[in-house]
């Protein structure tokens, strides 16, 4: 009795995870869908000092809406290069947008015109974010990024507000999920083995 109850509960929290997977995957998805996001518009330059001067252009090319670069370079090169970057988003509904900016060494991001991270600087990798509330329609987008030397790394990603609490809820429930197959086989593989200590005693 004690064993069928324990693959009873087992079966109770494996359906409890996959809920909260099926539920989170639903309002990741109601998320994504009021944004319209583009690729990145990437022009690349030489940069002429530490602190982050232009040179002369390099070429162009396109990164994803959310990317990370974990190792910078073009064209050959991996020092004394940057980058200027734009692109567009639409929005389907009002709404607060969380950016996160990451560099080594330094980067900038600009929302509709307006600066809003600015860590232009030598550094080691580092992230920093803003959440911004932005209305319904076309937003701008601009990231500069440049590496001077030692490690080089860009990164860039946005997501309407509420995107990574359904991400958590789906790891949580995944793990909850887990927990409940765990136990219902617990529950399922002492069943059997009580059912043939009945069969001995009755012998």
């Amino acid at each position: 009795m004690v064993r069928r109850q324990i693959f009873i509960a087992g079966i109770i929290v494996l359906a409890l995870g996959a809920v909260l997977i099926a539920y989170g995957q639903f309002s990741r998805g109601q998320i994504e869908s009021a944004v319209t996001t583009r690729d990145w518009d990437v022009t690349w330059y030489h940069v002429t000092d530490q602190f982050g001067g232009w040179g002369a252009q390099m070429g162009t090319q396109t990164l994803s809406a959310n990317f990370h670069l974990t190792t910078v370079f073009y064209s050959g090169e991996n020092v004394h290069l940057g980058f200027k970057a734009s692109t567009t988003f639409e929005l389907t509904q009002d709404g607060t947008i969380n950016f996160v900016i990451g560099s080594d060494d330094g980067s900038i991001l600009n929302v509709d015109g307006v600066e809003r991270i600015n860590m232009w600087l030598l550094q080691g990798y580092l992230t920093r974010s803003t959440d911004l509330q932005l209305t319904k329609g076309t937003h701008s987008l601009e990231m500069w990024y440049y590496q001077w030397e030692g490690g080089a790394q860009a990164s860039f990603e946005y997501h309407l507000s509420g995107w990574q609490e359904s991400i958590n809820m789906m790891v949580g429930g995944a793990a909850i999920l887990a927990i409940g197959v765990v136990i219902a086989l617990v529950g399922r593989i002492l069943k059997p083995s009580k059912e043939k200590a009945d069969v001995g005693k009755a012998v």
